[in-house]
């Protein structure tokens, strides 16, 4: 059974051998793929922009001159006239940064989905392989070149939308879900043309009671985390991040061992990281 301890022990020894390079890997996870907490952009509250008290004003003039109501006369008219004007007019200003918004969105999306799904199993690559032999940083862009780009991105929105499927139901089972999948970009990283259904398969037999270890890995950075949010970003981009990643990566090559050694696998499917 692994320990906390050793894993963040074997982690610390190979960051010693790419600590620049572990570096600029996280950076550039952290900016394309969102991979360690960049803040994303939504949820602005744009307000009502029907609830201005202006909306009947045309219809109220219109009414007033019918009914001979003495207050409703040219002036009047002119004026509500000019605010129900205004208050469309506003309207349709929001409309336009509502729809500009939206888009926004969906492009930031696409551009996660496209760029960050490859460059997150990439980053992954680079620190399995780091652990073996000197990588480039190039190697944050493997699936770019590996030829199953279409492939990988795939898998990773299934995953994805899986997991958010399973949170709909309540918080807790898309915990345990995303944590049962955890595994997939780590195999897609070793091997980008796996099949999706045994992809899945295999996260799921590595995390097999293993999920409250990780979690309680993942607990124990907690101070760590704290230290980047004390130091404004700077001990997470030059520390935490590369310390957090090499961790899970000691811990995907102890699960990987496992699934191996009992002959749940064999290298064909996972064939290793030697380039």
């Amino acid at each position: 059974m692994w320990k906390r301890s050793e894993l963040k022990i074997r982690a610390k020894e190979v960051l010693r051998r790419y600590f620049w390079g572990a570096v600029v890997v996280c950076l550039i996870s952290g900016i394309l793929a969102g991979e360690y907490g960049v803040p994303s952009f939504g949820g602005n509250n744009y307000g009502n922009v029907y609830n201005t008290g202006e909306s009947n004003s045309v219809l109220d003039s219109a009414r007033g001159i019918l009914d001979g109501n003495s207050d409703s006369g040219i002036g009047s008219v002119t004026s509500r006239v000019g605010n129900g004007l205004a208050s469309l007019m506003n309207a349709g200003l929001v409309s336009v940064f509502v729809i500009f918004g939206i888009g926004i969105f969906i492009f930031a999306f696409l551009i996660s989905i496209i760029i960050g799904y490859p460059i997150l199993v990439g980053t992954k690559r680079f620190f399995m392989q780091s652990r073996e032999e000197k990588t480039g940083v190039g190697t944050v862009f493997y699936v770019f070149k590996s030829g199953h780009m279409m492939k990988v991105i795939f898998v990773m929105f299934m995953m994805n939308l899986k997991t958010f499927l399973w949170s709909l139901l309540f918080i807790v089972p898309g915990i345990i879900k995303s944590y049962e999948y955890r595994m997939i970009p780590y195999i897609l990283s070793e091997n980008p043309e796996i099949d999706m259904k045994r992809a899945f398969e295999l996260s799921r037999e590595m995390m097999t009671g293993q999920k409250w270890n990780t979690f309680v890995l993942d607990l124990s950075f907690i101070l760590w985390n704290l230290l980047g949010v004390v130091t404004c970003g700077l001990g997470s981009i030059f520390f935490v991040n590369p310390y957090i990643a090499a961790t899970d990566a000691e811990l995907y090559a102890v699960l990987r061992g496992y699934i191996l050694n009992n002959g749940y696998c064999n290298t064909y499917e996972l064939p290793g990281y030697r380039s």
